[in-house]
């Protein structure tokens, strides 16, 4: 939980609590293209100049039926919790990893992690989840720890600090309450989308991803496997999705702890989720509009930067890295990413400024300049 004593500000752009009219999905805390900063680097960007969009916050006593359906429609993956309507005093963050978690507790045998998949324990433990409180999930998962910067601080110290390990930040301004909140997918869509040439020497993005570093133990299951039970193998072992394969091994589809929104939004109950991995998928995929065994995969040679580009386009958090055969070998994730991200922010400024102007052309056309001398 929060620690005692944060509260929302009074000036944040939050969006409506509650809306009768239907809404246009925003991303979570990005808008357009962000403008370009000048040099030093791209590392220096206040994360208060970082945040985007409007801030997306529910009362505790939200439900998790109406927490779901309000994260769907907004298109996020957690949400900070106020203490009530008319408290803005703030919880913590409640995160799909945290409805996950809920959702296995809440099916598992006494005193195991075997789930109990009689259909009528399914129907009647449907109601449950979707009546409990959201302020009972904040942080269930453990992997949803509420932390805070100001708002004047870099985004080198953002990811230096906190989103090399954890997924998102609450910033603050001079008075210590909550303005905005700053995300892994914040920093990608940035370095995606900023028109400046500085993000062209940042190290890893000109690196291919097999040289960049990503996760090589990949968690999979085959597309068989009932839905209920690939979300328990996420939960056991503390991740985010999983790889969906065929019975060869190759690489069919994602499934990630956001795609439990779908479930609110088009199932009944969770005797739904008994059915195979790769059909809930495919429904799934059919209502976003995209293809039925949608995923989004490179070769170990891809230019990190052009990964971090398909993730934005797509929406996604995680890209897998396969071979000739279309088998998963890799997933390099925005954790990845982060964990890549670091440089010696103190010698950028006098590097970047050395760069020919001949030389910054030839990285925006996807040609690799040589670094200045260090002479």
């Amino acid at each position: 939980m929060a620690q005692q004593g944060y509260k929302l500000s009074q000036a944040a752009p939050t969006m409506p609590m509650e809306t009768k009219e239907a809404m246009k999905t925003e991303t979570y805390g990005v808008g357009q293209p962000i403008s370009a900063p000048t040099i030093p680097s791209v590392y220096n960007k206040k994360l208060s100049k970082l945040f985007r969009g409007r801030l997306v916050v529910l009362p505790g006593d939200c439900t998790v039926e109406n927490a779901l359906r309000r994260m769907a429609k907004c298109n996020i993956t957690s949400v900070p919790v106020l203490k009530s309507k008319d408290d803005p005093t703030i919880l913590g963050f409640a995160g799909m990893l945290d409805f996950v978690t809920h959702l296995v507790k809440l099916l598992a045998k006494e005193g195991t992690d075997e789930l109990n998949l009689d259909p009528a324990n399914l129907k009647a433990k449907t109601e449950t989840f979707r009546k409990t409180l959201i302020s009972e999930l904040v942080d269930k998962s453990g992997r949803s720890p509420f932390q805070v910067m100001h708002g004047e601080e870099s985004l080198s110290d953002a990811v230096q600090t906190y989103l090399k390990g954890i997924q998102r930040i609450a910033i603050t301004d001079d008075n210590g309450d909550i303005i905005g909140v700053i995300s892994q997918w914040t920093v990608a869509n940035y370095l995606a989308t900023v028109p400046t040439e500085d993000k062209d020497w940042i190290p890893v993005l000109r690196e291919p991803i097999c040289r960049a570093g990503y996760c090589s133990n990949v968690i999979s299951v085959n597309g068989k496997t009932n839905t209920l039970q690939s979300f328990l193998r996420m939960h056991t072992e503390k991740l985010s999705s999983l790889a969906i394969v065929d019975d060869d091994g190759k690489l069919i589809g994602n499934l990630s702890v956001s795609d439990l929104k779908g479930f609110q939004l088009f199932l009944s109950d969770f005797n739904d989720l008994l059915q195979p991995v790769c059909e809930f998928l495919s429904l799934i995929r059919k209502k976003q509009s995209r293809p039925e065994k949608f995923v989004v995969a490179f070769s170990p040679k891809t230019l990190t930067k052009e990964v971090v580009a398909r993730l934005n386009d797509e929406i996604v958090h995680r890209a897998y890295v396969v071979d000739d055969d279309h088998k998963p070998i890799g997933v390099f994730s925005l954790t990845d990413l982060m964990q890549n991200l670091i440089v010696d922010t103190h010698t950028l400024p006098t590097f970047a400024k050395a760069i020919p102007e001949s030389e910054r052309g030839k990285a925006t056309k996807g040609q690799s300049p040589k670094p200045p001398s260090k002479d």
